[in-house]
Order: structure tokens, then C-alpha cells, then sequence
């Protein structure tokens, strides 16, 4: 992952002329919703990726493995109590917000199919990941043609979790793997049981970019967990230009 012009974008979407991608930082603003600059937050990032704002879709994210196929009469709204959103129509551009969650974005270059997915670790656990590779799938993708980003997120230096959350992700005793200890204190890696999903689907480990960029450390992006109840959040934003 690297920054232009405070954006922060995946090197190996760089090779795809007609994708457009990319992360907003704190420079243009709190993307969440119920902001009073969100409006304005999302024509400044829209103006920088050189796309129309109206033609970015969102959705109500509720840490479901709910999927949802965005065509043209979606354009400019918020698809409620979804957390996926997958669209194989050129100018339509998917946003995801997030503030510490994994924000992942997925191009099929062949088919110039794109998603965006919001994934905490309920969306993980109850495999988000896999009910959108089925849309990929659906529409005759090649899982080894399939490119693969993870953008900021809350990552395991910094996500602390209580006895009682271990105690619910050891409902899949797989999970035990994606939990530390260290000095007496529990820390979940979201990152990788997402990329361990993604590789046991059949996506290609050279196709996947963990941007290994920590919102809690990190000050130009938003953290729900450093900023408290009022914090800000940022997107992720991906589509194919015709």
C-alpha cells in the first residue's frame, strides 16, 4: 500500500488502468454518516479519485454476512443492513467506512467485476468473505485471476479482546490461532485470519495486499477505539471506469 496525494492505494491494483481505488484519510474529513461534514467529506475523496460522488454506493453496515449486487438504479444510496457489495456495471464505485474494522476490496481484472466488504470480526467469523466470492463465482470468475486488498484496520499490536470474546471465537476452534497473549492481555490478528480465508477459498497468496496499516497507531486515518463514541471513519471506495 503506498499514499498519493493522501490517498492511500493497493501497488497491486496500480497495473489496472480502467480500477479505481483508494482510502481517504483525515485530510478530507469524517466519512461516518451521522457527521455533519460527511456530505462534504465525500466530494472532497470523490473529486480525488476523479469519480462523480453520486455515483458511489454505500451501505448500512450491521457486522452481517449479508451481500449485496449493486446495478445502476443504486447509484448514490445506502444499501441498509448490508455489508458487502459486489457490482459487475462499470461506473459504479462501492464505498466502505470503517474505523478500525477491515475494510477489503476484491477486482476480478477478466470479468471487471469489484466488491467492497466491511468485515469486524462477526463479519469474519460468519464468513462474509466466502458469501461474496460466491458472487465472483456466480458470475464465472477465476478464483486465481481474483486481486485482493486489505486496507487500514485495527491490527494485532493494538486489538485488545476480553476472556468472554475468546470465549465466543472458540466456538471454531480455528480460531484459536488468530489470538495472542502477551503480557497477561488477549490481542486478535483480523488481518490474518482474513488473508487464511481468502488463500483456503482458493485466492492466490500473491494476489492478496495486506496493507499492514494499523488505524490505532496511526493518526491520519480514524480509530473508533483511540477516538471514543464520537469518532470519525474513513473509506475505501473501488470501481471500474468504462
Amino acid at each position: 500500500m503506498y499514499l498519493k496525494d493522501n490517498v492511500y492505494k493497493f501497488n497491486k491494483f496500480a497495473s489496472y488502468p480502467d480500477l479505481v481505488h483508494g482510502f481517504s484519510t483525515r485530510v478530507f474529513g469524517s466519512m461516518r454518516p451521522k457527521h455533519d461534514e460527511h456530505k462534504e467529506s465525500m466530494a472532497k475523496f470523490a473529486a480525488a479519485l476523479d469519480i462523480p460522488v453520486e455515483k458511489i454506493v454505500t451501505m448500512g453496515q450491521k457486522h452481517t454476512n449479508v451481500v449485496y449486487t449493486v446495478t445502476d438504479k443504486d447509484l448514490g444510496q445506502v444499501i441498509p443492513e448490508t455489508d458487502s457489495l459486489a457490482t459487475t456495471s462499470a461506473n459504479i464505485f462501492l464505498g466502505v467506512v470503517t474505523a478500525d474494522c477491515l475494510p477489503i476490496l476484491i477486482y476480478d481484472p477478466n470479468k471487471k467485476i469489484v466488491a467492497a466488504i466491511h468485515a469486524g470480526w462477526r463479519g469474519l467469523f460468519s464468513e462474509v468473505i466466502k458469501k461474496t466470492i460466491e458472487i465472483f463465482v456466480q458470475h464465472d470468475s477465476q478464483l486465481q485471476d481474483l486481486v485482493v486488498g486489505i486496507g487500514p484496520c485495527i491490527r494485532s499490536c493494538c486489538y485488545e479482546i476480553a476472556e468472554d470474546h475468546k470465549n465466543k471465537l472458540s466456538e471454531k476452534p480455528e480460531w484459536g490461532k488468530y489470538i495472542i497473549e502477551r503480557d497477561g492481555k488477549l490481542f486478535l490478528d483480523l488481518p490474518r485470519a482474513a488473508v487464511e480465508q481468502l488463500v483456503n477459498l482458493g485466492i492466490k497468496i500473491e494476489n492478496i495486499e495486506d496493507g499492514d496499516y494499523c488505524t490505532f497507531e496511526h493518526d491520519d486515518v480514524n480509530s473508533k477505539r483511540k477516538e471514543g463514541d464520537d469518532f470519525g471513519e474513513i473509506i475505501g471506495v473501488i470501481g471500474v471506469k468504462a
